[in-house]
């Protein structure tokens, strides 16, 4: 019943994107979704074959999709792990939802020289779309990152006898209540899950939930996220102190925590940088809404090099501010969006808050406020005392600490990026055994 009712809503979507086309805001980029189409020359003559894997032949593809941009970083980590005899001949294609993950996407593939790669936003998951998109890009495995499980998408693969994968699985108590509560959505995920060949989850918690439900094969590996991140690169590039405080990926709903964390900083520490980095960065409606509400506080629009006070409206900023910051706020946690990315904040070394609202950031937020190096505040009230008493002892008394945080912050990276790196070459390792196989069972 779930899943006929999902079909339904994706034929009113479909129709609804195509025939609002000429009116939809060109950030959404509805037109490009709705392009199945591959680029002349790219996935059909990948190791110069001929026609696609649909007809006998194997297909050449390798399609792999993430989310967003934290994912993306993730996903491209990954394939650089992938061996030589995996991608020789064969055509990487990535897709995401968002333009921020996309930018992230299309840099690395224009880096690729030995390696041919392509990058594009995701097809909407609809039926017909998911078809067409599998055969015009000659796929031959389906590659899904975190919780990206489009049914659509699986069901074609599926159809088409095309391998999927799903890596860096995660599955907590809040996807456990959304996807699987109630016996309908239960057994409609169950239908689902049959589709996949094999998964590799990020602890073992979510590998006994996902066998709880029937998916097939599941390992334990790590959060992928973890490739992305070098823990030899120095934790900051200055010798000047950190100094500063960044709100990062922060929503509407969270403005209230936010307005009285920065109200209690101001007070005690009039001086101190702060930083806001809205969720949605590309949307100048929402990034006025924050910076209208914090005016009062003396924010303005900009980079944040503009002033102390800065609402950031543009991407590709949040790296270079988390390694000037001596604290950062990691938003989505204090209304219930499940919590934003971990691990930019904890590559940049820097002192970490987290709010009350974190379950999709459970598995990496529990072992770092073990070793202190998070803070999970319980409410707002908590969070404003913490930064006031950080923001009142200055960066320069605060020097010693934040070094010493620092190098804690490297040797949990190592850890992390050690255990990445043994479940990527284990996920490397079942995509080359699973393409292998369904090699054979194409020949004629």
């Amino acid at each position: 019943m779930v899943l006929l009712l999902y079909r339904i809503a994706a034929e009113c979507a479909l129709w609804v994107a195509r025939a609002g086309r000429p009116v939809w805001p060109e950030r959404w980029r509805v037109t490009e979704r709705l392009d199945v189409s591959a680029p002349a020359g790219s996935a059909r003559d990948a190791g110069g074959h001929e026609g696609g894997g649909r007809n006998g032949r194997a297909a050449n593809t390798i399609w792999l999709h993430a989310a967003s941009l934290g994912e993306c970083k993730g996903l491209r980590a990954l394939v650089e792990t992938f061996p030589d005899t995996l991608v020789r001949d064969r055509m990487v294609l990535l897709t995401c939802n968002t333009r921020a993950g996309l930018s992230e996407l299309q840099a690395f593939a224009a880096t690729r020289k030995t390696l041919r790669v392509r990058a594009r936003l995701a097809p909407l998951d609809h039926p017909r779309l998911a078809r067409r998109f599998i055969e015009a890009h000659d796929v031959g495995a389906l590659v899904l990152y975190e919780l990206e499980l489009w049914p659509h998408w699986i069901d074609a693969a599926r159809a088409a006898g095309v391998p999927v994968l799903w890596v860096s699985a995660r599955f907590a108590a809040r996807s456990r209540r959304r996807y699987a509560g109630g016996p309908l959505r239960r057994a409609a995920l169950r239908r689902v899950l049959q589709g996949i060949a094999w998964t590799q989850t990020q602890t073992e918690a979510d590998a006994a939930a996902l066998t709880a439900l029937g998916c097939g094969p599941c390992e334990t590996g790590s959060d992928l996220k973890g490739l992305a991140l070098r823990a030899d690169d120095p934790a900051t590039a200055d010798d000047a102190p950190a100094c500063g405080i960044a709100f990062v990926s922060f929503h509407a709903d969270e403005l209230p925590a936010l307005l009285r964390a920065v109200a209690a900083v101001a007070a005690r520490a009039p001086e101190t940088p702060l930083w806001v980095f809205p969720r949605r960065a590309d949307d100048p409606a929402a990034c006025a809404a924050f910076a209208s509400a914090l005016s009062p506080h003396g924010f303005t629009l900009g980079a944040p090099d503009a002033g102390s006070r800065v609402v950031v409206d543009r991407f590709g900023a949040v790296e270079s501010a988390l390694r000037r910051a001596h604290a950062a706020v990691i938003g989505g946690s204090f209304a219930d969006h499940g919590g934003h990315n971990l691990w930019e904040p904890l590559r940049a070394g820097t002192r970490m808050f987290i709010g009350p609202f974190h379950a999709a950031q459970e598995p990496l937020a529990r072992p770092l406020a073990a070793r202190g190096l998070l803070t999970i505040a319980r409410n707002a009230d908590e969070l404003a005392a913490g930064l006031a008493s950080i923001a009142a002892r200055g960066c320069e008394a605060d020097g010693d600490a934040a070094a010493a945080h620092r190098s804690a912050c490297n040797a949990f990276l190592r850890d992390a990026r050690a255990n990445a790196e043994n479940a990527a070459r284990a996920a490397g390792r079942r995509l080359e055994s699973v393409l292998r196989k369904h090699r054979t069972q194409q020949m004629p």
